[in-house]
């Protein structure tokens, strides 16, 4: 991965006509508008579930750790429960029960528990903690039976693109910025930051609940950076996001990011938020596998006669729906690039 942003369009400059095309069909797997949710990410019900109460250090080291970590919902109250914090009573007249109020919703009761219910985490403690964060469990705030349906949906998900795609998308995502388009803008968006892959995984019938556990382990691949984050604040902010490697901790990160932001962006914000989420990477992990600087020297990509003559031609095809296949042709998969190169040289 390209350590110096800043040089980037130095570098383009100064290569041959090949590597300039290869750069900007790389640049155009990168969708730097709102719709790309690595850049303009909202939280649905569809497509991600949020934690409360968790260490992003602790967690990120047990799951690496090959631990199998555990979903937790808030518990449902009883009628006991209810009638002693006010919402239902007994009326001895009717021998029946009357609500007062609405039952609670998961975030009220967890509330009424003594949970942390704010999305934005806490921070490690010097004191330590009570075990609570020690353990391998991953707290949500919802209901069992919300829980059980926002996990279901998210596991067939994810699935769904592994059959179809050959790709994972399902990620464990640390910290998000929020930034604004413009000086002028008032509508924040957030960016999520630190993203380890992650696997979902069917469990045991819980009688208590009626309801199917779910646990959360790592996948095995690479933990990354938001590509299309700091593509963007590259060429629209002249900033360059922290770099990731395989000693990053969230925490860490998360200072690298507020350094960056807090005189440049003072009105940005590093939010300690953590989300499970679905997250198509697929153009990412093309524009990572199309990099010259990732081939070895004797077998680099834009060096094979083929490929030089299509990228030197690129550049003077005006029509888009002409170009396409030379994106397709390049970067369909990381399997397709490995097939290139052992591709042999054509005379």
């Amino acid at each position: 991965m390209p350590n110096d942003n800043n040089n980037t369009e130095q570098q383009v400059t100064d290569q041959s006509p090949a590597h300039r095309a290869l750069e900007n069909l790389r640049m155009r797997l990168l969708d730097l508008t709102a719709r790309n949710r690595l850049i303009s990410f909202r939280h649905t019900k569809s497509a991600s579930l949020r934690i409360i109460d968790e260490l992003p250090n602790q967690l990120v080291e047990t799951l690496l750790a090959d631990t199998e970590m555990r979903f937790e919902a808030i518990s449902e109250p009883t009628e006991e429960e209810l009638i002693a914090a006010g919402y239902l009573e007994f009326d001895e007249e009717t021998q029946q029960l009357v609500r007062l109020r609405n039952d609670p919703s998961a975030e009220e009761w967890a509330k009424h528990l003594g949970f942390a219910t704010s999305y934005e985490v806490p921070e490690a403690s010097d004191e330590g903690d009570s075990g609570k964060h020690s353990d391998t469990t991953i707290q949500t705030l919802l209901y069992p039976y919300e829980m059980e349906a926002r996990l279901k949906s998210l596991l067939q998900s994810a699935e769904s693109a592994i059959q179809e795609m050959g790709a994972n998308i399902l990620y464990l995502s640390f910290g998000f910025l929020e930034w604004y388009e413009s000086s002028s803008s008032d509508k924040p968006r957030i960016a999520p930051l630190f993203l380890v892959p992650v696997r979902l995984h069917k469990g045991r019938l819980i009688k208590d609940t009626r309801t199917y556990e779910y646990t959360l382990s790592y996948s095995g691949e690479d933990i990354i950076p938001n590509l299309s984050l700091r593509e963007k604040l590259r060429a629209d902010f002249a900033m360059a996001l922290p770099e990731l490697d395989e000693n990053t901790v969230p925490e860490d990160y998360f200072c690298e990011v507020h350094a960056l932001i807090k005189d440049k962006q003072p009105r940005w914000r590093m939010r300690r938020y953590i989300s499970m989420a679905l997250l198509n990477f697929s153009k990412l992990l093309m524009y990572l596998d199309l990099d010259p600087a990732r081939w070895p020297d004797e077998t680099n990509i834009v060096d094979h006669p083929v490929v030089s003559s299509f990228l030197s031609g690129y550049g003077q095809e005006t029509d888009p729906k002409r170009r396409r296949p030379v994106i397709l042709a390049l970067a369909r998969s990381t399997s397709s690039t490995r097939w290139m190169r052992s591709m042999p040289t054509i005379h």
